[in-house]
């Protein structure tokens, strides 16, 4: 499809409205991002900062592993079933027992959590000192509410989305980080000491969440919450419907465990990784965030904005074309998703100190040499950008295919590395080494997802030889140009700019010269 085709393709119709939620979600992105760069703005590469972000990794297992990325993704195709049926009273009692399942076990994680704080934080964080660990305990407890918070709101979204609402579900992490950077902002111009931003901004996201779960709920339409209220009353009559509701409530979620061990498993290695940069001393988890996120920004919307649009179109032409002809379209997509993304990958490689320093200006602290280790660490953490959307790519065909089981085997393995590749890496380079331990997790995982899709008869979408070496030719080609652009005079913003701007024409070429587009499903 050519360019102009595609745009017209875009702008009619609901092609629009599905546009409107793609840049709502990008400015939902955006956000977060600069809800951490203002954490390092205000409160720098400190043992507090350590503490508040470790919280919110350890939170965010919760969501991340259970409810968006297991229980959400399985009730949003059964509700859409159920609403394409016409049958809202079926619709409700479903929706209504993943709710009730998901909560019950979201108020065991944060009782979890809250009565084995020191303990976590001594085995996670063994670096932090007495005061950093005592602040790490009163952030659980501050934010223990929020798994229930969370909870609701990702699931009453989900709930908007199977009725075709999806502009609400991109809106909430909209309010989420709005409040969080109003929360910094107050009390930074307050004067409040570390503990006291800690504090508002965790209870500032508690208080977010659960307003948009109380809107998510509202605007249901009438009859789905009066049939929601009606479950939930009877459900909660006795104490023996309590047991039987909460058991078959339960039993109803277990479809999500295969999605749900994978992304716990993920969570833990990231969790080790948080645990080898407490080692470093005070600011090490701080620095390693702010890094993390600087590499990753700019691939998540990339890599998230393209698979919105090539995930179903996979999908229905592995569904009803000839294999061999669904997995040369696949290699195409993938080939044009890696050419978007390696620009900025030698963006951050080559002009790391220019970018974290127009992204981190102002970080509190030393300022020079806490971004010269940010840009060190954000350099080593790019190399695996490329592993990550490989194995992203993989991923996807294998789950499509109806290979989810496999990808336990891979994630396995890179949680049994995690800890001597940090250890190794660690010694050799110090902060920067769990980088690059980062990167190499990442390259075990692609070539974990490979080797699947070779047993599975799927390898034909990525290991032609013809492939490769268009792979190999976009990687070193890139590399090279950004290298070239990097000697700029000018530091900064316009270095920065030089070496991307230059990687995507190059990039542009490339894809004009090997014809690389996204096509019709």
């Amino acid at each position: 499809m050519r360019i102009t085709d595609s745009l017209r393709t875009l702008l009619s119709g609901r092609s629009l409205s599905i546009l409107l939620v793609l840049l709502v979600n990008i400015f939902g992105k955006f956000l977060g991002f600069l809800r951490v760069q203002q954490i390092a703005v205000v409160m720098g590469a400190t043992g507090a900062a350590d503490a508040l972000l470790l919280c919110l990794q350890l939170f965010s297992v919760w969501d991340v592993a259970f409810v968006s990325g297991g229980i959400a993704t399985v009730l949003l195709p059964e509700l859409v079933r159920r609403n394409a049926a016409g049958s809202m009273l079926k619709f409700s009692i479903v929706s209504s027992r993943f709710v009730i399942a998901t909560e019950i076990l979201s108020v065991a994680f944060a009782l979890v959590i809250v009565l084995a704080c020191l303990g976590a934080g001594r085995m996670i964080a063994p670096g932090f000192d007495g005061e950093t660990r005592n602040l790490f305990g009163t952030s659980v407890l501050v934010f223990s509410l929020y798994p229930l918070a969370i909870t609701a709101m990702n699931l009453f979204a989900t709930m908007q989305r199977s009725l075709g609402r999806y502009v609400l579900y991109a809106v909430n992490p909209i309010v989420i980080n709005l409040s969080a950077l109003i929360a910094l902002w107050i009390g930074k111009h307050q004067g409040s000491s570390q503990e006291q931003l800690v504090v508002g901004y965790l209870l500032a996201i508690t208080a977010a969440t659960l307003l948009m779960a109380g809107i998510n709920f509202a605007l249901l339409p009438v009859q789905i919450r009066l049939n929601a209220a009606g479950f939930w009353s009877k459900a909660t009559g006795t104490l023996r419907h309590v047991a039987a509701s909460t058991i078959r409530s339960i039993r109803s979620t277990a479809v999500a465990s295969p999605l749900i061990v994978v992304t716990v498993l993920q969570s833990l290695t990231a969790l080790i990784t948080s645990s080898m940069a407490s080692r470093m001393g005070a600011g090490g988890i701080a620095a390693y965030g702010y890094a993390d996120r600087l590499s990753m920004i700019i691939y998540s919307v990339i890599v998230g904005g393209i698979f919105v649009v090539i995930e179903p179109a996979w999908a229905r032409v592995l569904a009803v074309m000839d294999r061999r002809e669904a997995l040369r379209r696949i290699e195409n997509d993938t080939l044009l998703m890696l050419l978007a993304v390696l620009p900025f990958v030698w963006v951050v490689i080559y002009a790391g100190k220019d970018v974290a320093g127009v992204v981190y200006s102002g970080m509190k602290g030393e300022e020079g040499s806490g971004l010269i280790l940010v840009a060190r660490i954000a350099a080593h953490c790019a190399i695996g950008m490329l592993a990550l959307a490989v194995s992203h790519a993989f991923s996807r065909v294998i789950i499509i295919s109806g290979y989810t089981n496999k990808i336990l085997l891979p994630n396995v393995a890179v949680l049994a590395a995690a800890i001597p590749v940090n250890l190794v890496c660690a010694a050799w380079l110090g902060l920067p080494g769990i980088g690059l331990a980062y990167a190499i997790l990442m390259f075990i995982q692609a070539v974990g997802y490979g080797r699947v899709l070779v047993t599975a008869g799927l390898g034909l979408a990525f290991f032609r030889p013809m492939a490769l070496a268009k792979l190999a030719i976009f990687v070193v080609g890139t590399s090279l140009v950004a290298a070239a652009a990097s000697m700029a005079p000018w530091p900064g913003f316009v270095r920065a700019a030089i070496v991307t701007g230059v990687g995507l024409c190059f990039s542009l070429v490339l894809g004009y010269v090997f014809k690389l587009r996204l096509e019709r499903a």
